[in-house]
């Protein structure tokens, strides 16, 4: 759930962030928080790279949970991640973004708010050698999170086509719906990996004019990406959607998804089981 709160508060302020620049009363303020000291001007350049990670942690996890519960649904590897306490999970998933982000708190030239008089806006400005070190960090991230989620899912299709009994057959029902949503998040992050590959390229060989066009498309990837998380979440969870939404409106979509409903009422001929035959009185 901790991926979806980041997903949910990234767009606003991603939004919030861009437009402050161009609001002259909040000028002052800004330029003010200039220097060494200061925290604020790296952070509104790093925090993109700080939410990518987290959610790049979130699919390895995610990932990796769905491939155990395929491959290994009783082994110890996936109970051991079925008993991970939610605060462990919780601190592990902001902790870890910081491994990527904390170079450009320690080892680059922080960020700065600078005024352009003839357009009357800020600009972030950062030294174009640290964004090259940013984006090939970012790069390798995505590429190796989309690598692993193409061996995963891959590996669970390829297996889940081969189930052929009734176990597996209701394995495969039960599993495919979740392997579908969060298949749709590995095709966002290989729009991201491919986003930054470009950038990467064009910061390399193009012009700055160049980039900053490009960079005129990331809050679209970013808001495609955020917030089809939340949206799969809902659809695919029963507890989360109850939480969210309550129990009337969770039934409501439940009706509206046909997710939860018994067979009878779909239409679906039922086939009785050894459990409705095995004790049944026989006349004689």
């Amino acid at each position: 759930h901790l991926q979806a709160v980041l997903d949910l508060f990234f767009v606003p302020f991603f939004i919030l962030n861009a437009n402050s620049l161009t609001w002259p009363f909040l000028y002052p303020f800004l330029l003010s928080t200039n220097g060494n000291s200061t925290f604020y001007p790296p952070f509104c350049y790093i925090y993109v790279f700080y939410v990518l990670y987290g959610q790049c942690y979130g699919i390895v996890l995610i990932s990796l949970h769905r491939l155990l519960s395929v491959l290994m649904p009783h082994s110890g590897a996936k109970q051991i991640l079925d008993s991970l306490p939610r605060l462990l999970i919780f601190i592990v998933h902001l902790v870890s973004p910081l491994a990527g982000t904390s170079v450009h708190f320690f080892f680059q030239k922080p960020t700065i708010f600078v005024y352009k008089p003839e357009t009357n806006t800020l600009l972030k400005s950062t030294e174009p050698a640290d964004i090259n070190v940013n984006s090939i960090i970012a790069t390798s991230t995505t590429v190796s999170v989309t690598i692993f989620g193409a061996i995963c899912y891959a590996v669970m299709f390829i297996k889940l086509r081969r189930m052929t009994t009734r176990d597996s057959s209701r394995i495969r029902r039960r599993e495919l719906p979740l392997i579908v949503s969060t298949f749709s998040l590995f095709l966002f992050m290989n729009l991201l990996t491919a986003y930054f590959v470009l950038l990467y390229l064009i910061t390399r060989v193009g012009t700055l004019a160049n980039a900053l066009e490009l960079r005129t498309f990331y809050p679209m990837l970013a808001a495609l990406f955020s917030c089809s998380g939340p949206w799969l979440l809902l659809v695919t969870s029963i507890e989360t959607r109850k939480r969210v939404l309550g129990s009337r409106l969770e039934s409501l979509l439940s009706c509206r998804l046909g997710y939860g409903l018994p067979a009878s009422s779909l239409g679906i001929p039922t086939q009785p089981s050894l459990m409705t035959t095995e004790n049944r009185t026989m006349p004689v």
